[in-house]
């Protein structure tokens, strides 16, 4: 499934296996940005970034925005991480 899944509306289906509350995470390991955390928040299907409701490569995208400014692209199925009992896993993870 892709995030051609999702909807504004009705969010995506495979993130309302997560709570909603479920933090995600992105930090960034290396570069000018090395160590600063960028952080989301599932909410009825949706990541919910910088207050706004968005899909999970959206989201990431806005991110990068914000740390790197413009022209950069990312999966965020991969870019975002999920605690699972203490380790964080890529997002995509929810989807298997």
């Amino acid at each position: 499934m892709t995030d051609s899944a999702y909807s504004k509306e009705s969010g995506h289906p495979e993130l309302e296996k997560l709570e909603d509350g479920t933090e995600v995470r992105h930090v960034f390991e290396r570069g000018d940005h090395s160590d600063e955390t960028s952080i989301g928040e599932i909410q009825g299907g949706h990541i919910v970034y910088s207050g706004e409701k968005h899909s999970p490569t959206s989201a990431a995208r806005a991110a990068l925005r914000d740390i790197r400014g413009e022209g950069y692209e990312t999966n965020g199925w991969e870019w975002w991480q999920y605690d699972v009992d203490g380790e964080w896993v890529n997002l995509e993870e929810v989807r298997e």
